[in-house]
């Protein structure tokens, strides 16, 4: 599943954004819940309801790459709002106090909706030890571990790589930067039940647009078939 970022700051620009995706043969979105200026929890219901789209609901904090400071009562509110409105996933991240991942967790198990439990490394990729802990933890707190670091080096790719090949479907983990998009297209093809590509604006460096990743998996399946 190829997931097109929604980034916008205004309600009316997303909502063009969510019909542009559903054109451009999107498999499902991501609404950047923390890139809005001003939404509030009937916007994000009416946007998510609306979705002709499954929704990935983040709101994703600024120490680990959102774009803007929502309170930790903010983000929740909205997140429970995508997920009251059938959102297929909301995100949440590791570093979340337990009380605030177990308030969402509940209302996903009650919505039918997919915890996905993140974590970011913008420095480096940790050893092999450390990651394997960060999936054990982010699968024991959710349905969908996802884990995202800067490699500097192809040993860190293979480590990231390594992650999602024993992950059972369950595992999304590619490195950030344009130096690593192709590790974008292969967390996919290694089994990662979701990645990202980019159509209108970024929400991360080194997405790739729709067309070229969609070019890129049907170019490359062979290689790990």
């Amino acid at each position: 599943m190829i997931l097109v970022p929604i980034v916008a700051r205004t309600v009316t620009e997303a909502k063009r954004q969510l019909a542009s995706a559903k054109k451009a043969g999107a498999d499902g979105v991501e609404i950047r819940l923390d890139a809005f200026e001003h939404v509030t929890s009937d916007d994000v219901l009416e946007m998510v309801k609306n979705s002709r789209l499954p929704v990935l609901a983040t709101c994703r904090t600024k120490n680990e790459g959102g774009f803007t400071r929502k309170t930790s009562d903010e983000r929740k509110k909205l997140l429970l709002a995508a997920i009251q409105a059938k959102a297929a996933m909301v995100d949440v991240e590791l570093s979340s106090p337990p009380a605030f991942r177990n308030a969402v967790k509940a209302a996903c198990r009650k919505n039918k909706c997919r915890l996905v439990v993140s974590k970011h490394d913008f420095d480096r990729t940790p050893e092999p030890k450390t990651l394997n802990q960060w999936v054990k933890e982010a699968l024991k707190a959710g349905d969908i571990a996802k884990i995202v670091c800067l490699a500097h080096h192809t040993v860190d790719l293979l480590r990231l790589l390594d992650l999602v090949k024993h992950g059972n479907g369950n595992v999304v983990a590619f490195a950030m930067g344009e130096q690593n998009k192709q590790s974008r297209v292969l967390s996919l093809l290694y089994g990662a039940p979701f990645g990202f590509a980019a159509l209108h604006r970024e929400s991360a460096p080194g997405q790739i647009p729709l067309k070229q990743m969609r070019l890129a998996l049907e170019a490359t399946k062979e290689w790990v078939a």
